[in-house]
């Protein structure tokens, strides 16, 4: 195993470096999640009694230091949460503790100092929910006092975990109650989006940290294309526009290496200290998400490194994500031993078939404990029956190992730098996983490569020859010049101290990395150039120039291959290498390349553009490559960027078991009602990246949703729309943190077949179908026809308003959502009046 570095050396016991060894616990859990953001005494007591009776078999508790510790000389107040615990163990539930050591800004004074907080990209401190802040975790003496509570926290409750009553224990720090770096500011109520942690101590640590890792700042500048004259002049990268971006290049993968090591030992320590009052203690870390779009900000995206001494990995789940890849992502990462463990938090916005969904993948997949925040007696009675349910399907069943059959792995750098959704992961473990209807567990990998990597730098990489240098030839007693480019020789990791020249003519000078004179006789000069880096470390070249009466005069680089144009996807990564093939030059060598015209989002580095397409449109971009001397030749490509496509899948509807994919549509498709089952649904997919879904479909049968649960369907559950011939209009909208991302209209149509030949049939002009009729009557119309009126008739003789809304045409076909009109079953009378005033009469049986 190759040696981690670490910030400062701590010494923990080996014990701690892998999982401790519990008891055999193979029980699934559901535990009430208690906030506890009321002070008051007896607060939520009704609850946690309620939540355990209606079928949770666990009790998950906050405990705030500001509210045992008001202040720095208060005495310790524990009755609430004594009290919460006596009731849990009355009532026999498990208990897990999350200690919580953020403090509200108005009780910090005595435990950390203003200049000790964590601080944003813009040097505020931090100030979120509910007033909440914390300490900078390069803070030491603000780490120590935390260690302290949490100490004492964990001899108070020791005696229950000696009798086998705790389950786990958290520490936690956020606003959010989680662990890692939070996301969001709130100064003076004013909420933005942002990074931490930039508070005094934790920069002067980050150049600490990079002194060791570059030893010399020459290898920095070259490695972050800098020009910093010493490590204390050094800032860390900042991006106010687009956070995300404060991690690209190697400034942002340095310091997301550097915050990573600065939680992890947090992480460390903290668990050190439960484990040294009764290592049987089983220490969870409680992050937000390892996995979405916060997951960089956060910290928490390489958390099996995170976990090397902890027994297990929680995070907490939107009802709506999809549980089953977050899951797969847990389980496939944590260490032999440990835990996996999720949170729903319901809301009466939530249907109740989404929350068991959720409960389920959790547990299927392979979480062991799923914690419930209950705050309210509304959302106790919205998860009563979801529990009690539970309780028979899984609570009652061992938690047993998921087995799988697939296998997948990606690398920490390529979900830092465009995530798990834009950079492709999450797409290839659903190709993995299997149809949406029945998804299958995949393993799912994590190479830490940044970490592995994380010495890059400290040991000397010798010099070595790019561009070996032409020969040239010049006229004599004529002015000669020619500077040497810094492609001739690279040093990878630190700068090119001295270049010496060997058999230099006494006619020759070279000063300032240019050779200068006036050759006063013909011959062959040959030369021996001599690269030194900063580290005593060199290599040779030779230069050979060649003295005649005509010279040569330097040719210009030519274009050998053109650069294609190229087509992205909004809001998708676009990566375009630059050949070294695209340009040539006959008497020397491509010294350098310019791009210009690349859109805001893009950058070109190292000969790639790279970047994460934030706008739709056309962009022309120039190429330039110079030679050796400075002779230049361009070329121009286009990069276009378009919104992705929305997919439609046709699906036979009806109960799970029954549902089969039948094609995926193509816009303009002729579709043979004999090859149909006699309903239908529609899934709609995009190639890009999304999270919701507006559908709408027209034509002989008119249905809209708005759907942000998987499979984003056209109806819910076994609905679908009766296989009746006509021409009908499908239109998906998908979008991405309510962002739209794509839109889409397809045409196709549904010709009717005989029964009898499954051939295809016309529909005869002024034919009435299908008769009786459920919620759309369809009329075929001749050619060329113009209805002034459309009316309803019941048989009474009361004409049944029609708004536009009731009425569709498309092509020869005039189509009526009788379910607008909520028509009671019974005998109605279709009449359209044509062009001459007269009528055409239909008998309707509506069912």
């Amino acid at each position: 195993m190759k040696q981690r570095w670490c910030l400062w050396s701590l010494w923990i016991a080996s014990t701690l470096f892998s999982p401790i060894a519990m008891a055999n616990d193979q029980q699934r859990y559901l535990a009430i999640l208690l906030l506890n953001l009321d002070r008051s005494l007896d607060a939520d007591l009704d609850l946690l009694e309620g939540g355990v009776k209606a079928g949770c078999n666990a009790v998950h508790l906050t405990i705030h230091w500001d509210q045992v510790y008001t202040n720095a000389t208060s005495t310790p107040d524990w009755r609430k949460y004594d009290n919460q615990i006596a009731l849990a163990q009355k009532l026999g539930a498990k208990i897990a503790l999350r200690i919580y050591v953020a403090r509200n800004e108005g009780r910090t004074q005595g435990f950390w100092n203003a200049e000790d907080r964590q601080r944003d990209q813009q040097g505020r401190a931090l100030a979120a929910g509910y007033s909440s802040t914390f300490f900078s975790y390069a803070h030491r003496p603000s780490v120590e006092k935390v260690r302290a509570f949490v100490k004492e926290v964990c001899q108070r409750y020791n005696n229950l975990q000696q009798q086998g009553v705790i389950s786990w224990v958290s520490v936690c720090t956020t606003p959010t109650q989680e662990i890692g770096y939070f996301f969001e500011n709130a100064p003076a109520g004013s909420v933005y989006g942002t990074v931490y942690d930039y508070a005094p101590v934790m920069q002067q640590e980050f150049r600490i940290w990079l002194s060791r890792k570059y030893k010399k700042i020459a290898r920095l500048n070259v490695f972050w294309g800098t020009e910093y004259t010493s490590f204390d002049a050094v800032m860390p990268p900042t991006s106010l526009v687009n956070r995300e971006q404060v991690f690209w290049g190697e400034s942002g993968k340095d310091w997301y290496v550097f915050r990573h090591a600065m939680l992890r030992q947090f992480i460390e320590q903290t668990t050190q200290t439960i484990k040294e009052v009764n290592s049987t203690y089983r220490v969870i870390t409680d992050f937000g998400s390892v996995f979405d779009q916060l997951s960089n900000i956060s910290g928490s995206l390489a958390f099996r490194d995170l976990n090397r001494t902890t027994d297990g990995v929680k995070i907490n789940d939107d009802v709506l994500y999809d549980n089953r890849f977050s899951i797969d992502i847990l389980r496939s990462n944590v260490f032999p031993g440990q835990w996996v463990l999720n949170e729903v938090f319901p809301d009466t916005k939530y249907k109740t078939e989404d929350i068991i969904q959720q409960i389920d993948e959790n547990f299927v997949h392979g979480a062991r404990w799923i914690s419930i925040v209950i705050g309210t007696p509304a959302v106790l009675e919205v998860m009563r029956p979801i529990l009690q349910n539970s309780v028979t399907k899984w609570l009652k069943t061992p938690y047993t190992e998921v087995n799988t059959k697939a296998s997948m792995n990606y690398s920490l750098s390529r979900v830092l730098e465009f995530g798990y959704f834009s950079g492709g992961v999450y797409g290839e473990w659903a190709n993995r996983a299997g149809p949406e209807s029945n998804r299958q567990p995949v393993d799912i990998k994590m190479v830490e490569d940044l970490l592995a990597d994380s010495l890059q730098g400290s040991i000397n990489r010798a010099p070595f020859v790019k561009n070996a240098l032409p020969t040239k030839t010049i006229r004599v007693n004529s002015n000669f010049s020619y500077h040497l480019s810094p492609e001739v020789f690279i040093d990878s990791d630190g700068a090119i101290n001295t270049v010496e020249i060997r058999g230099l003519p006494d006619w020759l000078k070279f000063t300032n990395t240019t050779f200068s004179g006036i050759p006063p006789r013909t011959g062959i000069f040959n030369m021996t150039l001599r690269a030194t880096d900063d580290d005593a470390a060199s290599v040779e070249t030779s230069f050979t120039i060649i003295v005649d009466n005509v010279g040569k005069s330097n040719r210009s680089p030519t274009v050998r291959k053109q650069i294609p144009n190229a087509v992205g996807l909004y809001k998708q990564p676009l990566i375009l290498p630059i050949s070294d093939s695209t340009f040539f030059d006959a008497d020397g060598f491509i010294s350098r390349i310019e791009v210009t015209g690349l859109p805001s989002w893009a950058q070109y580095r190292r000969g790639e553009i790279r970047g994460l397409a934030d706008a739709v449109g056309e962009y022309l971009i120039t190429v330039k490559a110079y030679d050796d001397e400075e002779a230049v030749v361009q070329t121009v490509f286009k990069i276009t960027i378009n919104y992705p496509t929305v997919l439609f899948d046709l699906i036979q509807a009806g109960k799970p078991g029954q549902r089969f994919l039948l094609k995926r549509l193509q816009k303009n498709d002729v579709l043979l009602g004999a090859e149909l089952p006699s309903l239908l649904n529609v899934y709609a997919s995009c190639d890009a990246v999304f999270d919701a879904f507006d559908l709408e479909l027209s034509g002989p049968n008119f249905q809209t949703t708005q759907t942000s649960r998987s499979p984003f369907s056209l109806f819910d559950g076994d609905g679908g729309f009766p296989t009746v011939a006509g021409t009908y209009f499908l239109k998906g909208t998908a979008y991405f943190r309510k962002e739209l991302i794509a839109s889409t209209t397809y045409k196709f149509e549904i010709i009717p077949t005989d029964p009898t030949t499954k051939k295809p049939v016309p529909i005869d002009d002024w034919a009435v179908y299908p008769n009786p009729v459920g919620d759309f009557l369809n009329v075929k119309l001749p050619a060329a026809t113009v209805y002034p009126q459309i009316q309803l008739v019941t048989l009474t003789g009361q004409t049944i308003p029609l708004s536009e809304r009731v009425i569709f045409k498309t092509d020869l076909l005039l189509s009526l959502n009788l379910r607008l009109l909520n028509l009671n079953p019974g005998i109605y009378f279709l009449k359209l009046q044509k062009e001459d005033g007269t009528w055409r009469v239909f008998k309707v049986v509506k069912q």
